[in-house]
This record gives structure tokens, C-alpha cells and sequence, in this order.
């Protein structure tokens, strides 16, 4: 029983997909095709980054403090920064653990 509702449901998503999602409609009998969605991006306008999209602090299981964390990569030349702490987020967990004085 329980297979059938998840393949039931997986079946419903799928088909979502099919008939939804489309960036741009397209004329009644003809398909739309993009061959290159940047084809009319002006790169002179956008700026290169370099990104940490993935990074933890005290917060979770990393072994800094965040402000330590967010001026040791603005050191490195990081623009972009993704603080992603996970389970518990407890401002005083760490100390309370003895881990940070």
C-alpha cells in the first residue's frame, strides 16, 4: 500500500513538471527552443565573485566564531559568504559545551 501512495504520488510530480515550469509560452503547434539563455546578457555589466556557498561556525559543527569567519574570508578576497549552521542553533551552546571560553 505504501508503495503504491509513493508511486502515486512521484507519478503526480512528474507530470506537474511536464505540462508546468515553462519560462515562455509557446505559440499554439510550434515548440520553443533556447540554444543560449545568456545570448542577450550584457556581461560588461556583471561583476565576478568569488563565493563560499557553504560554511559553518561555533553555531553548528565548524571551529570558529562567526565574526572570525566572516573576517578571515573578506581577508581572502570572498564577496559572497553562505553561513549554513545546522541542528541547533543556540547562541551560548558552544560555551556552555566548554568549547570557546
Amino acid at each position: 500500500m505504501k508503495k503504491t501512495i509513493v508511486y502515486s504520488i512521484t507519478l503526480l510530480v512528474l507530470l506537474s513538471g511536464v505540462t508546468k515550469g515553462h519560462a515562455q509560452a509557446a505559440k499554439p503547434g510550434q515548440m520553443n527552443i533556447v540554444l543560449n539563455p545568456y545570448k542577450n546578457v550584457n556581461w560588461a555589466t556583471f561583476k565576478q565573485h568569488k563565493a563560499a556557498l557553504h560554511v559553518h561556525t561555533l553555531q553548528s559543527d565548524g571551529y570558529n566564531m562567526v565574526d572570525e569567519v566572516v573576517r578571515a574570508y573578506q581577508k581572502a578576497g570572498f564577496t559572497i559568504l553562505a553561513i549554513t549552521d545546522h541542528d541547533k542553533m543556540e547562541p551560548m551552546a558552544q560555551y556552555e559545551r566548554g568549547r570557546i571560553d
